[in-house]
């Protein structure tokens, strides 16, 4: 008499919401004009130039839990999404993670600012850039940054000049 052992697989429940959660509150529409690919191609989608608009909406209609959702060191989401409603031009780029996968959420991972006289200035190729991370923090309210991003870069922008880069792998 030999018994066969049970198998059973563990089902990990859903990160933030029930599964579909990012569909059925509108949030897939809000963002399928910022996608880089269809939302139907994969679980993974990137998102970038994020505005104000669709980050106030966010705010509105996302779950407490998963507005404090972070990129790795990265400041909560509803700092992010802050950040863009209240500072004029800043965009958001990140991605969402489509269901069925238990870890359905929306992520920023980047966000670009521009220059402002209340912010260091941005310089191309400037060896101290990470020095003026912690005045950034501050000004721009991103408090819960748990350390230094892994880009802090002078980006170009359009009419001239620079503004800040800042992203979390």
């Amino acid at each position: 008499d030999t018994m066969t052992p049970s198998v059973t697989t563990a089902v990990r429940p859903p990160l933030y919401s029930t599964y579909g959660w990012t569909e059925r509150l509108g949030i897939l529409d809000l963002l399928t004009p910022f996608f880089l690919s269809s939302p139907d191609s994969s679980d993974f989608v990137r998102f970038e130039g994020l505005g104000a608009t669709e980050a106030e909406a966010l705010l509105e209609i996302m779950p407490a839990d998963a507005l404090l959702d972070q990129q790795n060191n990265g400041p909560h989401l509803c700092e992010l999404l802050r950040l863009a409603v209240e500072r004029p031009g800043v965009t958001l780029s990140g991605y969402r993670i489509a269901p069925p996968r238990w870890d359905e959420r929306i992520s920023v991972d980047g966000v670009s600012i521009p220059q402002a006289p209340d912010l260091p200035q941005a310089i191309p190729s400037d060896p101290l850039v990470l020095y003026k991370w912690p005045k950034l923090r501050a000004q721009l309210a991103l408090n819960s940054a748990m350390g230094e991003p892994d880009e802090l870069l002078a980006l170009p922008l359009e009419g001239g000049g620079y503004g800040w880069w800042i992203w979390w792998d």
